[in-house]
């Protein structure tokens, strides 16, 4: 049999941090349209499941589009069965219809049987996640797959895979976590985050997409890049560009390649010798046309003339040579402290701090 996991669809998102007000609606469109797309996969490849692993939604009562949109997705695809883990964003029922091929878990260990292939889901409590391994139990001579959502770890609310080991699991499907990512629960299972489908913002960034298993064959957690858009972060490393045209034309090329429908975030890094005022509004500016969205931030630190300023009878001298003087916390950016602190005293950092 094989089997689509997928999670955090997070449907409804409103966007607002990540997007700018005219490409919303289009973005949250397409976050629908990807399930749509991964249901039509499902069926035109012979998935007989599709396991969703909590927050297919954003939000407990989502937008009645976005809603309507999931539920008929599932109704038109009557030969792929959905299974549907609420997670911590669509913790509420959001539905009351009953859907043949829709299937869903509560607050006590479900189990859905598919053949000799059994899918236990349990909704998980805010705390003492711990609590539901303790109770889990199985046979261990079925194919046994298990649908969870949330953070792995070793604490009380964690989901702590050891005690999953030896429960005769043979997969376990995660929820919660936005990137692909998986494991061993012991000899016999593995474990995997299927990450979500679409990066919404910059904290979601690189491929997305769904994992794919075979329980027909050693179970192995296969990750399917599927999403329309990528949200990449390009980071420009512009110590030794002469001035701004060469540090536009460095980072330029530097994101060339890139896809143009792609969402990107470019960061101007480094220590330079030139003023960098306006440089992130110009890159934008000039990258706006390449990309689906482009933000830049500038987060470079200027090299000023240390020596000159020190000798200085003035404000700026006087914070150089206690700078030069004093003991700087680990982790700590000295070049940085510096540059913040001389646009400070002369009146630019309202101005920096807005480029950033």
């Amino acid at each position: 049999m094989r089997i689509i996991h997928t999670a955090d669809l997070h449907l409804g998102s409103s966007l607002g941090n990540a997007l700018p007000a005219d490409k919303i609606p289009a973005r949250r469109r397409e976050l629908v349209n990807t399930f749509v797309k991964l249901a039509d996969f499902a069926e035109a490849g012979g998935f007989e499941l599709v396991l969703l692993s909590g927050d297919v939604f954003d939000q407990d009562l989502p937008p009645r589009t976005e809603k309507e949109f999931f539920y008929d997705t599932i109704k038109r695809h009557p030969n792929v069965n959905f299974l549907y883990l609420k997670g911590n964003h669509d913790s509420l029922p959001s539905y009351t219809e009953t859907i043949p091929n829709l299937f869903t878990f509560g607050k006590e260990w479900t189990c859905h049987r598919f053949g000799n292939v059994c899918v236990h889901g349990i909704e998980l409590p805010e705390k003492n996640k711990r609590a539901a391994a303790e109770s889990f139990r199985c046979d261990p001579d079925d194919i046994n797959i298990v649908m969870l959502h949330g953070q792995t770890g070793g604490a009380a609310d964690d989901i702590v895979i050891r005690d999953y080991s030896g429960k005769g699991i043979d997969y376990m499907a995660l929820g919660h976590i936005h990137s692909f990512s998986s494991g061993e629960i012991d000899v016999r299972g593995k474990y995997a985050y299927s990450g979500c489908l679409e990066g919404r913002g910059f904290d979601e960034t690189g491929e997305k997409g769904f994992a794919v298993i075979d329980t027909d064959k050693a179970i192995m957690p296969e990750f399917v890049p599927f999403a329309c858009r990528t949200v990449r972060l390009v980071e420009a490393d512009i110590t030794g560009q002469p001035d701004k045209q060469e540090a536009l034309a460095f980072a330029e090329k530097l994101v060339g390649g890139i896809p143009k429908n792609d969402i990107l975030r470019l960061v101007f890094k480094g220590e330079v010798s030139f003023d960098t005022a306006g440089l992130a509004a110009i890159a934008e500016t000039r990258l706006k046309p390449m990309f689906f969205h482009v933000s830049v931030k500038d987060k470079t630190s200027v090299k000023p003339d240390v020596d000159r300023i020190s000798r200085e009878e003035t404000l700026a001298g006087e914070f150089v040579r206690l700078l030069q003087t004093s003991e700087i916390p680990e982790g700590c950016d000295r070049g940085r402290i510096l540059t913040i602190g001389l646009k400070a005293i002369s009146g630019q950092l309202p101005d920096y701090k807005k480029e950033r």
